[in-house]
């Protein structure tokens, strides 16, 4: 574990970085945090806005100095402590293969794959839970992890079904509600800055759509 950390921070120490599209993010984040500017009043990228509320409050804590860095080991460390049962050996072993995977896949870039990662640690920890609100909190991670990335939908949707009609038949349309509650109560907090800031919510959505449209087509 520790040779490995080691190995990222020497090899990435010190690199501004290495994925142009976290530099948008923490432009973007900056941006709202500081002028209260809600995307897209000065930047446009079209990743969804909660991208830019995590690399904001990142860079208010560590500053712009090799935050993609410290972005992607906050997230492999934070999932293994989701995943690891508060067991070190867990820990050890699902950190470091997370660490490795990471740079394997997206070289560390600290973009959105690896922003997901404690969410998606969280869902799936919730769901091995007993907890009776445990499908409100997967909606609301549902849709946390829907404004990282749209395409986390798309991962996300078999296990979520899955997760539906675990528990029979008889308790899928309770699940189902709780989620679509959590899902719904947790958008409308992550948008609330737009009304709170009164900035057009719509202007923020048509871009989105003008954009995924034509780089779709």
């Amino acid at each position: 574990f520790i040779s490995i950390l080691l190995l990222l921070v020497l090899f990435n120490l010190n690199r501004p970085f290495i994925d142009h599209d976290t530099v948008i993010y923490t432009i973007i984040g900056r941006d709202i945090f500081e002028n209260f500017t809600m995307p897209y009043g000065n930047t446009f990228d079209h990743k969804p806005i909660f991208t830019y509320y995590l690399y904001g409050i990142l860079n208010l804590i560590f500053h712009e100095n090799n935050l993609f860095l410290i972005t992607g080991i906050i997230c492999c460390i934070t999932s293994a402590v989701i995943l690891c049962e508060k067991n070190i050996n867990n820990f050890l072993t699902i950190s470091s293969f997370l660490f490795i995977t990471s740079f394997l896949v997206s070289n560390f870039s600290g973009n959105t794959e690896m922003l997901m990662l404690p969410f998606i640690s969280s869902y799936l920890y919730f769901f091995n839970s007993n907890k009776s609100y445990k499908f409100f909190i997967i909606g609301g991670l549902a849709s946390i992890l829907f404004n990282i990335n749209y395409l986390a939908s798309v991962i996300m949707m078999p296990v979520t079904i899955y997760m539906f009609f675990s528990s029979g038949m008889e308790k899928s349309i309770k699940n189902i509600s709780n989620f679509i509650l959590g899902f719904l109560l947790f958008s409308f907090f992550i948008f609330l800055p737009f009304f709170l800031s009164n900035q057009n919510i719509f202007d923020y959505f048509n871009l989105q759509i003008q954009f995924l449209s034509s780089y779709s087509n």
